[in-house]
């Protein structure tokens, strides 16, 4: 029989216990809706994160980030370029299948929109459904766990990954 004391010593571990896949699951599907209603006015091409996983190195896909620099120094997607280093030549990306993300979706709809010409993707749910298909990140010192989420009330991101907001 466990007694008070037994509790007393079990209880600190379990707090500290992974959370259950229903959180991630609950988190990926409010994700969805708040990316929805985000992106409801735009008549855009979208791509899934799945599906970016299965095609990402394929030498005719071209990322690119949207997200602020302080963003990005955090993590990105592997082989993203920045949307000032892509505006630099726009043209010259056509024929490659461009991939646009940011946080959740919206900065990145604003540019696919924007070079409608190029028939820009945007990736559904950003960096943080990104997370939920459990894709890489890198920074400076290789791959990371670590994600910029904007802001602490933008927190979908998987358990599995460390929301960073500074």
């Amino acid at each position: 029989m466990i007694n008070i004391l037994h509790l007393l010593i079990i209880l600190p571990f379990l707090a500290c216990s992974e959370p259950p896949k229903e959180t991630d699951n609950t988190l990926k599907k409010e994700l969805l809706v708040k990316y929805k209603k985000m992106t409801k006015d735009f008549s855009i091409p979208t791509i899934s994160a799945k599906e970016l996983k299965k095609n990402i190195r394929q030498e005719d896909v071209l990322l690119i980030d949207v997200r602020e620099e302080r963003e990005q120094t955090i993590s990105i997607i592997p082989n993203a370029i920045s949307v000032q280093e892509f505006e630099k030549n726009p043209n010259q990306h056509k024929g490659k299948k461009i991939i646009a993300y940011c946080t959740i979706g919206y900065r990145s709809a604003l540019l696919a929109d924007k070079y409608k010409h190029l028939n820009i993707y945007n990736l559904i749910g950003g960096v943080l459904m990104w997370s939920h298909e459990n894709g890489p990140f890198v920074n400076q010192k290789g791959q990371t766990k670590k994600v910029h989420i904007y802001s602490k009330g933008w927190n979908y991101l998987n358990s599995q990954y460390l929301p960073v907001t500074k």
